[in-house]
């Protein structure tokens, strides 16, 4: 009994040896940017809502666009527009992204160093909802993330520091 067990550990292990480690691979769910060289669609950041859809913040419009992965095609459901900060048009250049516990969607803006909110009720193709500022003196702002409690948490990009406004928004307060 002894030598069998033996004998099947050493196949085992023998076959083991034999197997190419493959590392995994991803597949292409939609190219939102096909067949352009120009990138006209930009995105660096993706959440879902409890539904399991996906939305992404396009870095080049400020659209919010939304993706269903059982039927993927993006849908404009929301917008970010640009504004004149010191008598020069500045675009939101989206980043992080973020539902909280009610169902609002989150954006860090970092050239406004604020972050807006597109209420969930707004996030419709037929008629796109627009952000509005939640929270501001966010210099840098790129990634964005809640507690349980509801405290939306900022990066602040290349400064090294992360801020924190409470659930009802406002001026962040820092600390690094």
């Amino acid at each position: 009994m002894q030598l069998s067990l033996i004998f099947l550990l050493a196949l085992f292990f023998a076959a083991c040896s034999t197997m190419e480690a493959r590392p995994p691979t991803a597949s292409i769910l939609i190219d939102l940017d096909p067949g352009s060289a120009d990138r006209t669609v930009i995105v660096e950041s993706i959440t879902a809502d409890k539904q399991g859809r996906l939305y992404l913040p396009d870095r080049v419009t400020g659209s919010i666009l939304r993706v269903d992965p059982k039927a993927p095609k993006p849908e404009v459901v929301g917008r970010i527009e640009s504004r004149e900060i010191q008598g020069k048009k500045v675009n939101a250049d989206p980043s992080g992204v973020a539902f909280n516990h009610q169902g609002d969607l989150f954006i860090a803006v970092g050239p406004f160093s604020e972050v807006v909110r597109i209420r969930g009720g707004d996030l419709d193709p037929q008629k796109p909802g627009v952000a509005q500022t939640f929270a501001t003196g966010t210099s840098g702002a790129n990634g964005i993330v809640f507690d349980r409690s509801g405290n939306l948490f900022i990066s602040g990009g290349g400064s090294g520091i992360i801020y924190r406004v409470g659930p009802d928004g406002g001026a962040s307060r820092g600390s690094n």
